[in-house]
């Protein structure tokens, strides 16, 4: 059960860790220089010894950006994120503005509902299955699966979620031929390595 609420929660994280190396991509290219190197399509594959996750990194010229993250992992849903970005010969800035086609804000408060949702059917599960009153239910998932309460683990997932796709997110990156860099992307305090397609 508890894994079942920390997979639902870690889909939005996955998104946030792996948007480290995040597509940005737009619609009608303008023509406009690209003096740093980054418009077109980057490529990032990554096996962890389970599971392979993929992503594609388009990047263009009139500062929007579109990515695709997706894992042959079954608990990851596949997740599309777009927004604008600003860049220097070092950094790369990013704004999320849709999740999935859905406005990030909308897309937080969808995922928000869905895991209260799973929390109240999980407390119904425990009435049913064991035999326990609400309040005995309540008590056992705020003790043995959150180890906190639920509306503070859910406060607190809010907030963190707020963090990762509300505000601006800046990465270092280096460009050597074909291959992008990216390191602590968007503070994830890992690397991606992109090549180009």
């Amino acid at each position: 059960m508890k894994r079942i609420l920390i997979l639902a929660a870690a889909t939005l994280f996955a998104a946030g860790a792996m948007t480290a190396g995040c597509d940005l991509a737009g619609d009608n290219d303008t023509g406009d220089t690209d003096p740093y190197g980054l418009v077109g399509t980057w490529y990032r594959s990554e096996f962890d010894g389970e599971y392979t996750e993929e992503q594609t990194l388009i990047i263009r010229h009139n500062g929007t950006f579109t990515t695709t993250i997706s894992s042959d992992d079954p608990d990851h849903e596949t997740l599309t994120l777009a927004g604008t970005y600003s860049a220097t010969a070092t950094t790369m800035t990013i704004n999320f503005t849709a999740v999935n086609g859905v406005p990030v804000q909308e897309y937080l408060e969808a995922m928000l509902t869905e895991l209260e949702e799973m929390i109240e059917a999980l407390i119904q599960e425990l009435i049913d299955e064991e035999g326990m009153t609400r309040e005995e239910a309540i008590a056992h998932i705020e003790d043995e699966i959150l180890e906190t309460t639920i509306d503070d683990y859910l406060s607190e997932l809010e907030a963190e979620m707020e963090a990762m796709f509300g505000q601006p997110a800046s990465s270092n990156y280096t460009i050597s031929e074909d291959t992008l860099t990216m390191t602590d992307p968007f503070g994830s305090d890992t690397q991606e390595i992109f090549t180009r397609q």
